[in-house]
């Protein structure tokens, strides 16, 4: 694993890890100050609407895609690009 400089104490570590609920927290081992999220290398997944928590490369419903992608703005910039490929995928499927 990776050194983290904590930006509280400066104490130069490994970090001690925590899950939440979606991330995984990076934290201090000296003072417990959160250092950063960690990259899980998880697929993007839907938090919301009739396919939360599905992954988004399992959704079919290429209209609800569209619609998500188009209609919530509130995503990070990875979950737009799942969304799109998915999009780009399944209407190549079905040509």
């Amino acid at each position: 694993m990776e050194q983290l400089t904590c930006p509280k104490c400066g104490l130069i570590d490994e970090p001690e890890l925590a899950p939440s609920k979606i991330h995984i927290g990076a934290y201090c081992k000296y003072c417990g100050a959160w250092i950063k999220w960690m990259p899980q290398g998880k697929k993007p997944i839907f938090y919301f609407g009739k396919y939360k928590d599905k992954p988004i490369d399992e959704i079919t419903d290429v209209q609800y895609l569209k619609w998500a992608k188009e209609n919530i703005k509130k995503q990070k910039a990875d979950w737009y690009l799942a969304v799109q490929n998915r999009i780009s995928e399944l209407e190549f499927l079905l040509k």
